[in-house]
């Protein structure tokens, strides 16, 4: 046979490629930047062997994971034949999973034969192609038997491989093996290498940042003393003047909790005085207005409604104002009970419908009598929905107010949401912002709707107190020209809040 080995015999040739075969990829220096190097120095093993075994194509099989490996073209004699190209490829299918399987060299003769039926099939599986005629597939073991990758020759001469063929493949195969390994090892050991000598590059770069540090800690040391020295004078003034201020402190908390009781007791006498007035101007109003609509007064009767409408108003302020004094005070508490909710909704629209008459708005109330019942503080869930629809009406003339109420499930909780909505003058987000503010206003929107500037939302202010304070909220959503919604959202039970 003739070879780049001259005139000899072909087992002389193949086993001179066997005898050279480690150096002379040794000395095939494969570029570190090629994007698979390793695919590249088996397939110039490969380019050694075509010398002395007669094959048409090789391909590759390297593993992907514990069940599949990939498979591509290595050599090619015919241009036109495709070439392989496949991932993921099932360790259960093809010639190269066999291998994989088994361990061991596979010898495939007489694929055309009804004999080889089930190696056919292996065939086609793997390479497609028809006039393949033998096939020989070879694994590189590794160090612990496992096949570090499947190298596959077919044929497509109708003589096929010999069993001297596949034991040369074999050994070809066990030294590729090597010198695979071997480049491996010797990659790790540079990357060892490199990172051993960054190490060291790092290391010293650390020591002689460590000694200059140490050079310039001295210096600082003594700058840093004298800087405590007199940060220590300026702490002594300090803490001198903190203990004065402390002082002063005390004395202005001692006044101002003197004040704050003598503001309670002053609020709390100003509203008795202040609420037996209204309430006897309230009672007389009511006594005129039976009067006059028994003895025929009918003009009158709207003016005494008025003002037995704002001394209602009136008692509702001053009934704000006092809560809000023990919220600040910190001395408003909760007392539970049952109730029904449909009927508490029925008893403060009612409360409050004349008031919403008097700016000629309509109430509509929607609420489903079997609601059901609700454990909370009564007085306060009452005051809550007052002061909304208060506020509700104020932003609103000539309109429709309505009130609805459904009961849903939140967090695994049954809660109570009270819908109180308007077609009033709404509010921008500024003004929202300001709200639920402590004696804040929305004042554009208060002014429009004929409060005048200044009207305060205390009301609102205390709802949404009593609300978080019941483990609820009070929320609003609101445009300008297009009305607002207040939603409440309230516990079902809220002695398990």
């Amino acid at each position: 046979m003739t070879s780049e080995y001259g005139e000899q015999p072909l087992q002389v040739a193949r086993h001179a490629v066997l005898a050279e075969l480690v150096s002379a990829l040794r000395r095939d220096e494969v570029e570190p930047a090629r994007a698979d190097p390793l695919r590249e120095l088996i397939a110039r093993g490969v380019g050694r062997v075509k010398w002395v075994l007669s094959f048409q194509r090789c391909t590759l099989a390297r593993r992907e994971g514990a069940e599949a490996y990939s498979l591509s073209t290595l050599h090619e004699d015919d241009d036109d034949a495709d070439v392989i190209e496949r991932d993921g490829v099932p360790l259960t299918e093809g010639i190269a999973g066999l291998v994989f399987r088994e361990r061991k060299i596979c010898l495939f003769k007489h694929l055309r034969s009804s004999a080889e039926e089930s190696a056919l099939k292996l065939v086609d599986t793997e390479l497609r192609d028809d006039s393949v005629q033998a096939v020989i597939a070879a694994p590189l073991p590794g160090q612990d038997g496992e096949p570090l990758a499947v190298l596959t020759f077919a044929t497509r001469v109708a003589a096929g491989f010999t069993a001297d063929d596949a034991r040369y493949v074999e050994a070809f195969a066990r030294q590729l093996a090597i010198v695979v390994e071997r480049r491996a090892l010797e990659r790790r050991l540079q990357e060892a290498e490199r990172a051993a000598a960054e190490h060291v590059a790092a290391r010293t770069h650390a020591e002689q940042a460590a000694e200059v540090a140490e050079a310039q800690r001295s210096d600082f040391e003594n700058a840093r003393v004298a800087e405590l020295l007199k940060s220590n004078a300026r702490l002594r003034e300090e803490i001198e003047n903190h203990v004065r201020v402390e002082s002063d402190l005390r004395q202005a908390k001692h006044a101002a909790v003197a004040a704050s009781r003598a503001k309670s007791a002053f609020l709390v006498n100003m509203s008795h005085e202040l609420r037996n007035t209204l309430n006897a101007i309230i009672g007389y109003g009511e006594m005129l207005q039976e009067q006059a609509a028994d003895e025929g007064y009918e003009d009158i009767i709207p003016d005494l409604g008025r003002i037995c409408m704002s001394g209602q108003y009136l008692m509702s302020t001053i009934r704000d104002i006092i809560d809000m004094s023990k919220i600040e005070g910190g001395r408003v508490k909760l007392s539970l009970e049952t109730f029904p909710v449909a009927g508490l909704v029925q008893e403060v629209a009612a409360a409050v419908e004349p008031l919403i008459e008097q700016r000629g708005n309509k109430l509509d109330v929607q609420v489903d009598d079997e609601l059901g019942s609700m454990c909370a503080d009564l007085g306060k869930v009452r005051q809550v929905i007052f002061n909304v629809l208060m506020a509700s009406s104020r932003l609103t003339r000539e309109g429709e107010i309505s009130v609805s109420v459904y009961r849903d499930m939140f967090r695994g909780k049954a809660r109570f949401v009270f819908m109180i909505k308007d077609n009033g003058l709404g509010m921008t987000e500024s003004q929202i912002i300001k709200t639920f503010a402590t004696f804040s206003s929305a004042p554009e929107a208060s002014a429009s709707a004929g409060e005048g500037e200044g009207a305060a939302n205390l009301g609102l202010a205390i709802s949404r107190y009593f609300s978080e304070m019941m483990g609820g909220q009070v929320t609003v959503d609101s445009r300008v020209g297009l009305g607002s919604t207040f939603t409440i959202r309230l516990p079902a039970n809220m002695s398990s809040v």
